[in-house]
């Protein structure tokens, strides 16, 4: 099925079907009609690692930056690149300048065609897709993870020079203001990290990425973030305050009510048992005083008393 003039054999590793398929690395594959192996497998990593050729035909990775096209398309997009790098160039500096050692280095690349950016492995490193395999296998060991984004292969930065923002970028490169500078350099992180999630890399810094999100979602509404951000920080301490204050006001409340019911059940049992008490006297139990009365009326009715009504009082 390979079409003619595909060179090699391509493949892209990817945890999913779906994730392999939206890959903005196949763009310029799908333009030419060139026939793609989709793995998704992770026992895929290891055998295309072994399995470097079939009947004579190159295997080639679309993760990695030694991607290359037939041996004509190659020639051309070398010409292609060499006219754009003289407009790139600036931008191409600043990134390495800002990424530091995060990055092995930067070139333009002749595979994008939606996407500024993309992330690629070097040649003997890690795909995105093993990488994550080596965070899953080490998981329950911080020492191990903490080896893994240490040790981690350098990645490899690639560019789409005919995209507006890289276009934008390079020309705000040129300019000397210190909070133009400090916006071309967020602006960087966050599309460089932009472009590890669409790589399919892991984001270490992400508290500092959805930060930086947060800034230029902010700075798009035209808010003033900081200042904005300090209000509602206040309002947020008043609100718990008086949260607090409702919730004790509220407790002691359900206390008071509850002491409340205990009173009145203590009564209610009390109550209950008099009655009892009363009961008890009425089913069969002496009177003692009543005893000695009728007792002494007794004596009395031997003297000639009413016999009736010391019966009654017996």
């Amino acid at each position: 099925r390979m079409r003619e003039g595909q060179e090699y054999i391509y493949f892209l590793t990817g945890t999913s079907l779906e994730s392999v398929m939206s890959s903005p690395f196949l763009e310029r594959l799908k333009d030419k009609g060139y026939e793609v192996l989709y793995l998704y497998d992770s026992i895929d990593e290891y055998w295309t690692q072994q399995y470097t050729d079939h009947e004579g035909i190159k295997l080639m990775s679309l993760s990695k930056d030694s991607f290359a096209f037939n041996e004509q398309d190659e020639k051309v997009a070398k010409k292609q690149m060499e006219e754009a790098r003289i407009g790139i160039k600036p931008l191409s500096e600043r990134i390495k300048s800002v990424l530091g050692n995060k990055v092995e280095r930067v070139k333009l690349s002749n595979r994008l065609r939606s996407v500024p950016m993309m992330i690629s492995a070097e040649r003997t490193g890690f795909t995105a897709n093993m990488e994550l395999i080596a965070r899953a296998q080490s998981f329950t060991d911080p020492n191990n993870m903490a080896e893994i984004k240490n040790s981690s292969p350098k990645k490899v930065v690639e560019l789409n020079p005919y995209h507006p923002l890289v276009k934008r970028l390079s020309e705000l490169c040129s300019e000397e203001s210190a909070e133009m500078r400090l916006q071309v350099e967020a602006m960087i992180r966050t599309m460089y990290d932009t472009a590890l999630v669409a790589s399919g890399f892991h984001v270490y810094d992400q508290a500092e990425y959805a930060e930086r999100m947060a800034r230029l979602i902010s700075k798009s509404l035209d808010l003033d973030y900081e200042g904005l951000r300090e209000e509602l920080a206040e309002k947020s301490k008043e609100d718990l305050k008086l949260a607090e204050e409702d919730v004790r006001k509220e407790e002691q409340a359900a206390q008071e009510r509850d002491a409340e019911d205990a009173r009145k059940r203590k009564e209610e049992e009390e109550e209950i048992a008099k009655e009892r008490a009363g009961a008890e006297d009425q089913d069969g139990e002496i009177d003692l005083e009543k005893l000695q009365e009728a007792m002494k009326m007794a004596n009395q009715g031997e003297d000639g008393g009413d016999e009736a009504e010391v019966k009654e009082e017996l």
